[in-house]
């Protein structure tokens, strides 16, 4: 099981994920550090946890689809903490009462604070500024240690076992407003929803009218 750490009063944060670095990423070897940064107390979900398993008091449960085969909860405000950041949402997806993703609202944008602890295995351009900075190998600032400032639209990507985190970034005028997500899902957890969908589908299209 991939174990998320959900801080709580700490300022620092603490992951250690095997880091693979993907062929065209190669240029930021060897300049974001991996290292283990100290935290305070902690709270654990784990992902593959039965719904059962998990203390949902103060969750609101915001939809179910499929026969209730895919439920969604979520927190306002939840008392977390995460690189020094608060998080003010928390979604939890659930695809056969297994947890299968969640999302973190992020107050500020956490990159640098994430490379510092996880390293880079997968930088992801998602507009033409961004596209530019990688092609020009510009996306990493080696001597100031962290993103480019120009950065406003990307994922940083990461993989570990059958999970992968990602953080998004996307704040094109710059004013921080739902602008930053953490997520960390199980493989796959795109592929099982639309083979629900598909599945789902195909059954209303050719059950018997009047079932």
């Amino acid at each position: 099981m991939k174990k998320i750490l959900l801080l709580l009063t700490t300022v620092a944060c603490q992951f250690s994920p095997e880091i693979r670095t993907s062929h065209d990423q190669e240029f930021f070897d060897n300049t974001v550090k991996n290292e283990r940064l100290t935290y305070a107390s902690v709270d654990s979900i784990e992902l593959s946890q039965h719904l059962t398993e998990i203390q949902l008091a103060g969750t609101q449960n915001i939809g179910e689809f499929f026969d209730h085969r895919l439920r969604f909860y979520k927190i306002d405000h939840p008392d977390l903490v995460i690189c020094g950041s608060r998080v003010n949402k928390l979604l939890l997806y659930f695809i056969d009462s297994t947890l299968v993703r969640l999302r973190y609202d992020m107050a500020g944008n956490i990159s640098n604070q994430l490379l510092d602890s996880l390293g880079l295995s997968k930088f992801k351009p998602l507009d033409d500024k961004s596209k530019q900075l990688l092609r020009t190998r510009t996306v990493y600032n080696k001597i100031q240690g962290k993103l480019n400032d120009d950065l406003t639209d990307y994922e940083l990507i990461w993989y570990k076992g059958d999970a992968v985190s990602r953080f998004r970034v996307h704040d094109p005028m710059g004013d921080s407003v739902d602008s930053f997500f953490f997520f960390t899902e199980m493989i796959g957890y795109k592929k099982k929803v639309r083979e629900l969908e598909i599945h789902y589908n195909y059954l209303e299209a050719n059950l018997p009218s009047g079932l």
